[in-house]
């Protein structure tokens, strides 16, 4: 069984303002033949970009990322030590950029 990674975006210049405005998503696939059906792992994204100047930027990022694996923990699958991780979280960043 294969790994599989898939995604698309998008990303807008606002008309006559220093801003632009972003979106994505992409899914991958478990790489593994022994899991739980449908196990992925997420990303949702959403963002924006405020030109200070010519050349200086500042983003801001919210992404959302679910997960959905089975793993083991210090054994095997046949004494039990299996568990499903499921878990959604969020992540927030903030980056200045100078291009010269």
């Amino acid at each position: 069984m294969g790994q599989t990674t898939w995604g698309f975006g998008v990303e807008y210049k606002i008309p006559l303002m220093p801003v632009v405005v972003r979106s994505s998503f992409a899914s991958t696939t478990s790489p593994y033949t022994i899991d739980i059906p449908h196990a992925y792992v997420s990303y949702f994204s959403l963002g924006g970009g405020l030109f200070l100047g010519s050349n200086i930027r500042m983003d801001l990022v919210f992404r959302w990322k679910s997960q959905s694996t089975l793993n083991t923990n210090y054994g095997t699958i046949s004494d039990g030590s299996v568990f499903t991780l499921s878990n959604d979280n969020l992540n927030m960043g903030l980056q200045f950029t100078y291009r010269y």
